[in-house]
């Protein structure tokens, strides 16, 4: 089991770990999701430590998303927007309280490392998550979820003037969703040509 979960939280930590001349340099996160984020220098025991803590986290959130959909979606209508929002607001709710988990449990591990003024930078982050698609992809990608974001405003168009609530979210969750991608590509291609040396 703590294999898997060391595979788990390997995936899930690669853009938090960066090497340094002396171990590693790990992103923490912060009990206010959003701000400044305290860097550690951890070796390679602590950084399997927090590989294992972060999987393990992971784990509980997929398999409890899973119990929440059952829930929701036996319990009201299927495609009720009722059941998507409350959903999407039990979801986020799990997401806080990982993160909150998450604090708790790598405070253990990181008492004894000490903090660093070095951080990990954005386009660091991305290189992991950029080395996995070629520019080709990322550029094909890019364009398809641009077209998608596009088309979805035509779709919210043509709702607002037929005043179906359900294909309403519907639409404005494909705008929201298409737009994320977007962002997520488009900083994915920016990366990946930066560290190639194309821009």
């Amino acid at each position: 089991m703590r294999r898997i979960l060391l595979q788990l939280g390997k995936s899930v930590a690669e853009m938090r770990f960066k090497r340094s001349a002396h171990g590693w340099i790990f992103q923490a996160p912060t009990r206010w999701i959003l701000g400044p984020r305290p860097h550690y220098l951890v070796d390679d025991a602590e950084k399997a430590k927090i590989e294992v803590a972060l999987g393990a986290s992971t784990l509980v959130v997929w398999l409890l998303t899973a119990v929440i959909a059952a829930i929701v979606f036996l319990w009201a209508p299927l495609g009720s927007v009722t059941a998507l929002f409350l959903f999407l607001a039990l979801y986020c709710l799990l997401l806080v309280v990982q993160n909150f988990c998450n604090c708790l449990a790598l405070r253990a591990i990181l008492k004894n490392s000490p903090r660093v003024s070095e951080k990990i930078a954005f386009d660091e982050r991305l290189k992991g998550a950029a080395g996995m698609y070629s520019v080709e992809q990322l550029k094909f990608l890019l364009v398809l979820f641009v077209g998608l974001f596009v088309g979805t405003f035509f779709l919210l168009w043509y709702q607002l003037s037929n005043g179906n609530a359900l294909d309403l979210f519907l639409s404005i969750a494909g705008i929201v969703g298409s737009g994320c991608a977007v962002i997520l590509f488009g900083t994915l291609l920016r990366a990946k040509l930066r560290s190639s040396g194309r821009i």
